[in-house]
């Protein structure tokens, strides 16, 4: 494990079988120590990243329905504190794309995604060096 730090991660996924994946990988992969947050709502995002702590915020864009859930949820953050936050999508994304802004998010990965692809954004967002990558597997 890394040092004596604790980094707190929030997940944003309304779909469960989606979390438990990250969860995994989290887990299993990134050799640090992680408390993993949850929570399935807008309502609920908001409410735990702007009153909570965290390292960084794993967010799906959509949530119950919302097609730009994700994307509000990391504008607001985004205004009120400088988290890091990997933006999760089904959705194909283009340069072009107007929501598509690093202002917004620190990351961008379409699933499905790989377990060093999330790993690697993971270790770049929380600053620390990152352990020789295992064989890559598409979750």
């Amino acid at each position: 494990m890394s040092g004596l730090k604790t980094y707190n991660i929030l997940v944003i996924e309304d779909n469960t079988e989606h979390f438990e994946v990250l969860e995994t990988i989290l887990k299993k992969k990134v050799n640090l120590s992680i408390i993993v947050d949850r929570v399935k709502t807008k309502s609920e995002a908001l409410k735990k990243a702007l009153n909570n702590n965290y390292d960084l915020i794993i967010c799906d864009i959509i949530l119950q329905e919302d097609l730009d859930a994700g994307f509000e949820i990391a504008d607001t953050v985004k205004k009120d504190n400088n988290t890091p936050l990997i933006i999760l999508t089904r959705r194909v994304i283009q340069p072009f794309d107007r929501k598509i802004d690093t202002s917004i998010a620190d990351a961008y990965i379409n699933k499905p995604y790989n377990n060093g692809e999330i790993v690697h954004a993971i270790y770049r967002l929380l600053n620390e060096n990152e352990p020789q990558l295992q064989e890559l597997e598409v979750l």
